[in-house]
């Protein structure tokens, strides 16, 4: 019965970590402010596509809960390159939600912004950036004066990216977890030396 049970333990250990072996290749960096780790996608790509690749990290696109955690993405990662966040409208035009923490109230929207533009209300010349569908997704590190001084906020865009960044499909977007992902080796290792000492106690 012991022996049962170590290893119905040991493989509760092993199963939320085992499928993140990918998310090695890639460089954290871990805030004590929220205590979570973060690190860019590796592929330049529409929103849905940051998406999709956080998810297989095992994380989401991350969720910025307030200044703080905002200033210090700014200072981990280029202050001044824009970045996909995990901010959207897309399912409801003007209720925007965040795809990994729904609970966060923090914004900082440029002036003017979220303003959804569309070929149809782009000023002439500039609907060659946008789509009919509108801007449902966020970026941040969106360089705009802000009383008399330039600041870094958000700014709603297309899913293909702003407008500076489409002939090359897209920007990077910042991935945020709770863990570190280790490799599946690892974590089974380390489940066979617990079992193991638990048969020798026996």
């Amino acid at each position: 019965m012991r022996i049962f049970l170590a290893m119905v333990l040991s493989l509760l250990g092993v199963l939320p970590f085992a499928h993140n072996d990918e998310a090695l290749a890639y460089q954290w960096f871990f805030n004590s402010g929220s205590g979570h780790y973060y690190t860019l996608t590796e592929n330049v790509g529409h929103w849905t596509d940051a998406v999709t690749e956080a998810q297989s990290l095992g994380g989401y696109l991350v969720t910025i809960n307030d200044a703080a955690e905002e200033a210090w993405l700014r200072q981990t990662f280029d202050s001044e390159y824009t970045y996909w966040i995990g901010f959207t409208d897309g399912n409801q035009e003007g209720n925007w939600v965040w795809v990994g923490d729904p609970s966060s109230t923090y914004t900082n929207w440029a002036p003017g912004e979220p303003n959804n533009m569309t070929i149809d209300t782009a000023e002439p010349g500039w609907e060659q950036y946008q789509t009919r569908d509108g801007e449902h997704f966020a970026i941040m590190n969106w360089i705009v004066p802000v009383d008399g001084e330039w600041k870094a906020c958000w700014n709603d865009v297309p899913n293909l990216g702003p407008w500076f960044a489409q002939a090359g499909g897209g920007v990077l977007g910042i991935v945020e977890a709770t863990y570190v992902p280790l490799p599946g080796s690892f974590w089974l290792f380390s489940s066979a030396c617990g079992l193991l000492a638990l048969l020798k106690r026996r």
